[in-house]
């Protein structure tokens, strides 16, 4: 049997070696047949591929157990099949027993154009008079589709934590399809005098599609033509879409953040809390700073650069077809790049939830992980520089994982409760509290900071470590973000590098993180099992416990 595990073994879909007992080729993600003798049962007391938890023992606090959840290989394969099949679910509801949404009730529609477009090489604008214009690529179609574009009026409004005016919804379709394999390009006219904004147009515009699955306005990549007066949308999809325009008259940026406030609201801030002036007078540069030495510092640590969003293969339009200014670049039909900085809104107050300002209530610093906008409260006490510094590792995760990496379950719109391994929270946050409190502002002594993590449950280890809350923001749920004392414990125990293991885990093609991990481990000598054992031991007794 031991020289069966110690035979090298290979994967027959990429050809890369394998390490014994390897469930799944980091390579290329596919499932590995077991070795030889693979299938024997484990010794009695051992957990094989299973998460550990550590269970409370019915004789008390005398004796800890490794209590298996299931077999990862098995669980892993049926998970991959139900996320597939989760695109239909919504809050653990099927989309077929779920009650109809009623967000569209009363909203009227009205069709702008139709037209049939046939397959072409050459682009094709379609003009739709006063309301906007579609740019179909040159050898985007195959069969001829029937293209149609309708306004929409009484539909939910756009939510955002400063005032915005809307500019239109339309409806958009192009045949059946909903989804494409290239960039069409939406261009929606603005008229600068119009905007009622101390913000240029290119920092006050954005687009905005409508998601069914969570029943939101999400933004979208977007970048404003100031020649043309035209907010330029490549998009990979159609559904409705908006543009409309922040009000704001506060506006800090530089190449990476866009920070928008209304000056307004915050001197009324000041008035309310008469006590904190000074605090709240310097708040805005505040968390301006904290945005930026997070950044510096995840940059200096050798993490992939905060890369700005970008706006890339705008459509460039054949001179003769269209008799408005074109851009310098058209002839050549080159290619422009627009910057769209990473979003960061501030307002409402964070220890008032009754708090509206213009009919609008915030009160929550969170980031959206669609958009990638950071929003952030005001705060007399000061600014929540280590909140900010969890939420702007957020954005460099993003550089590893897609939008569809960064959920929960791997499917928009979807949590995941703790007996499913795909479930990534726990890597997330864990990772981002982790990132703030250790690398951005540790303690003096270089421990951690003594906020990490949050509240500690002293509990936690009642719950598997990959364990996601099925309700995200239930804050009494703390074990995604206390598992940042775990990887404080795999640093300074076990020598791991944060840095390696972080992106050689994101580096993996196999959707489980919690499979990544086990498998990442092995490559440094370790067992899950039996480092979450005596990492059980360390977070009851050790004096670096945060429960010491």
């Amino acid at each position: 049997m031991a020289n069966q595990e110690a035979r090298v073994r290979f994967c027959r879909q990429c050809g890369a070696s394998l390490t014994p007992n390897q469930r799944f080729c980091r390579q290329c993600g596919r499932q590995i047949s077991p070795p030889p003798g693979a299938g024997s049962s484990p010794a009695a007391g051992q957990v094989s591929g299973a998460p550990p938890v550590t269970a409370q023992s019915r004789g008390g606090w005398g004796r800890w157990t490794l209590v298996a959840a299931g077999c990862v290989g098995t669980l892993a394969l049926l998970c991959v099949v139900g996320a597939v099949l989760a695109v239909a679910f919504r809050s653990g509801i099927p989309s077929g027993q779920r009650p109809p949404s009623t967000a569209w009730d009363g909203a009227k529609t009205e069709v702008l154009h139709s037209e049939r477009l046939v397959p072409s090489q050459e682009y094709q604008v379609v003009d739709v008079e006063g309301a906007l214009s579609i740019v179909v690529p040159g050898g985007f179609l195959d069969t001829p589709e029937e293209l149609s574009v309708a306004a929409v009026t009484g539909g939910p409004a756009l939510q955002l934590p400063l005032p915005a005016q809307p500019l239109g919804v339309f409806e958009i379709e192009l045949g059946e399809k909903t989804f494409f394999a290239e960039h069409l390009f939406i261009e929606l006219p603005y008229d600068p005098a119009a905007l009622e904004s101390s913000l240029p147009a290119e920092f006050s515009l954005l687009a905005s599609y409508w998601d069914e699955e969570v029943e939101a306005w999400v933004e979208m990549p977007s970048a404003v033509d100031t020649d043309r007066q035209r907010l330029v949308i490549p998009t990979l999809h159609l559904t409705k879409i908006r543009y409309d325009y922040v009000v704001a008259d506060g506006h800090i940026y530089n190449d990476y953040f866009s920070v928008k406030y209304d000056q307004s609201e915050l001197d009324a801030m000041k008035k309310k809390y008469p006590n904190f002036e000074q605090t709240l007078s310097d708040y805005v540069e505040g968390v301006v700073n904290a945005l930026e030495t997070a950044r510096l510092t995840y940059d200096q640590h050798g993490f992939r650069e905060l890369e700005k969003i970008k706006a890339a293969e705008w459509a460039v339009v054949p001179a003769e077809s269209r008799g408005v200014k074109l851009p310098p670049w058209h002839p050549d039909h080159s290619v422009m790049v627009k910057t769209v900085r990473f979003n960061v809104f501030i307002g409402g107050d964070r220890h008032d939830e009754s708090w509206t300002w213009k009919g609008i209530a915030y009160s929550s610093l969170s980031r959206s992980k669609y958009s990638g906008n950071i929003y952030i409260p005001y705060d007399h006490s000061g600014v929540q520089a280590l909140e900010i510094a969890h939420e702007v590792f957020h954005s460099v995760q993003n550089r590893y994982y897609n939008l569809v990496g960064m959920t929960e379950f791997g499917v928009p719109g979807t949590t995941s409760p703790s007996y499913q391994f795909l479930a990534r929270q726990w890597w997330l946050e864990a990772t981002a509290e982790y990132a703030a409190g250790k690398l951005v502002y540790p303690e003096p002594d270089g421990r951690p900071n003594q906020y990490m993590g949050g509240d500690i449950d002293f509990k936690r280890h009642e719950k598997p470590l990959a364990h996601s809350p099925s309700v995200v923001r239930q804050y009494s749920e703390r074990p995604a973000y206390n598992n940042a004392w775990f990887i404080e414990f795999l640093v300074t125990q076990k020598d791991i590098d944060f840095n390696d293991m972080f992106e050689t885990v994101a580096s993996y093609k196999w959707p489980s993180v919690y499979d990544n991990l086990v498998a990442y481990l092995e490559t440094q000598g370790l067992d899950i099992n039996q480092v979450y054992a005596q990492y059980t031991v360390w977070w009851l007794f050790n004096p670096r416990s945060p429960l010491q």
